[in-house]
């Protein structure tokens, strides 16, 4: 199935909400969208916790719940 924005690419390099939301939405409605992040640190809000998402052996990790559903990233994607 084609998607409205299938064809476009999206390089994000923005931090906090706004930005990383509005490519979620790109993101949502087909675009490839490619995040940047700053070297070593990443998303300021990845520390923005607790809470913050546990991994198998019920640790936290350094992401917090709010950087994952403000930019639906994935902890494969974390640095």
């Amino acid at each position: 199935m084609k998607s409205a924005l299938g064809h476009i690419k999206v390089l994000e390099l923005t931090r906090i909400l706004a930005g990383p939301w509005a490519t979620q939405n790109l993101a949502d409605i087909g675009a490839e969208v490619i995040k940047i992040e700053r070297p070593i640190h990443g998303y300021d809000t990845r520390a923005w916790g607790p809470p913050f998402l546990k991994d198998a052996e019920d640790n936290e990790t350094r992401d917090s719940s709010y950087f994952l559903s403000a930019t639906r990233a994935c902890t494969a994607c974390s640095s």
